[in-house]
């Protein structure tokens, strides 16, 4: 069978397709995307996913192996002949020095790739204009990234609804005014994160939940002192506070690098009415509906809890009206039938080839590094250093040529 005669029996039948995810862990906002898209029951695509780093947190893990193979990389194998029993490598893309090393690594194979891009390019966070303007297959999570850089690529959503939603109505016995879940850390909240929670304890009769963990967890309980403000800690139920709140507040500081925000698109799913300040990717996500739940300041954030919570016909509108909009818009089913569309148009107009690193990045791991800005983000934990940062690569490529497969030196 010839390469054309091949290409056309594959995009005829994905189930003949074989994807290799690639990504540095299954940790956060990534770990949910590729968890959720590996348990769609009408996906035909014959998945396998290869981690660069061991896991730490295991749930998502756990839930993607119940279907699908997962290898933890080993450069002393024979990655070379594993990596191209694929048709298609999806590198799920970010400044991690893991990823970093895989291209380099691996960029004398001759493999189909495509980049699926989990940062915006916002920020401090660029993404380097060479990788931009290659003939790479890159997909963004957001058009705010093409706005941002005057690119065409295609945009595949990487944050969806919570799936196989039965409940129909979303008529839940709302006990709570307030909500928040996500991550306790500064480095994505807003640093005006403890008043606002503060404003909306004063003026709520019920507790106001915070979901989730953090690097900052601490420092965030220890400035708030309100009595109705209770910290969970990780949950496994937030679907249910979701049904059971009215609001969710979700303030982001001004410069966050996410684009998918499972949190609001989940919330909305379950008629929670998202908060929000106006920062680039909570706009684009909101769309339509951005000008009344996204604000330019964190005191007119504020000023919309008073508003909102005495008026309960509009809360019920709205509650109503963004379960249809986030199923219509942030279903997984959408965003795997998208995927194969960039499949079937990477099966027609790519060839296996390198990959040219330093083209794209640089020839070194400081270089690779610079290439997306030179932040220096530091973190008071120097055990633990910032996601991205120097400390974060010098801490990666120490590790040598037995962890590594090549030594990179000092």
């Amino acid at each position: 069978m010839n390469l054309q005669h091949e290409i056309i029996w594959l995009v005829n039948d994905l189930s003949k397709l074989k994807v290799l995810h690639v990504t540095p862990h299954l940790g956060g906002g990534v770990g949910r995307c590729l968890s959720t898209i590996s348990q769609v029951k009408f996906d035909e695509v014959n998945r396998e996913f290869l981690l660069l780093e061991s896991p730490v947190d295991r749930s998502f893990y756990d839930v993607i192996s119940q279907k699908h193979k997962i290898r933890i990389v080993n450069y002393q194998n024979d990655t070379e002949q594993y990596l191209q029993t694929f048709d298609i490598i999806q590198c799920e893309f970010w400044n991690h020095p893991a990823m970093l090393h895989f291209l380099n690594y691996s960029k004398n194979i001759r493999l189909r790739r495509i980049f699926w891009c989990h940062i915006s390019g916002l920020g401090d966070i660029r993404f380097p204009l060479n990788f931009l303007n290659s003939d790479n297959k890159i997909i963004f999570t957001s058009e705010i990234s093409n706005a941002e850089y005057r690119t065409r690529n295609p945009v595949v959503n990487s944050g969806f609804v919570f799936a196989e939603n039965n409940d129909e109505s979303t008529e839940h016995n709302r006990e709570y005014d307030f909500v928040y879940a996500g991550q306790l850390d500064y480095r994505k909240l807003h640093a005006e994160f403890t008043n606002i929670i503060l404003q909306a304890a004063t003026l709520s009769q019920t507790e106001v939940n915070i979901l989730g963990d953090g690097r900052d967890r601490q420092l965030i309980q220890d400035k708030i002192s309100s009595d109705n403000v209770v910290f969970h800690g990780h949950v496994n139920n937030v679907r249910d506070y979701f049904s059971r709140s009215k609001f969710l507040i979700y303030p982001l500081n001004e410069e966050h690098y996410g684009t998918g925000e499972n949190i609001i698109k989940e919330a909305m799913s379950q008629g929670c009415v998202p908060l929000l300040l106006s920062n680039p990717a909570e706009v684009e996500i909101m769309k339509e509906h951005s000008s009344f739940l996204c604000h330019k300041s964190e005191g007119c954030l504020v000023q919309s809890f008073y508003k909102l919570i005495k008026d309960d016909a509009l809360v019920e509108h709205y509650s109503n009206l963004l379960k249809r909009f986030s199923e219509h818009n942030y279903s997984v089913k959408l965003s795997v039938d998208q995927l194969a569309q960039v499949y079937t148009d990477s099966l027609g107009a790519q060839t296996p080839g390198l990959f040219e690193m330093q083209e794209a990045f640089g020839g070194s791991p400081m270089e690779w590094h610079e290439a997306f800005g030179n932040h220096q983000e530091t973190s008071e934990n120097k055990n633990i250093p910032s996601k991205g940062s120097r400390a974060h690569f010098e801490q990666y490529f120490s590790q040598g040529e037995t962890v590594l497969g090549v030594n990179y030196g000092r």
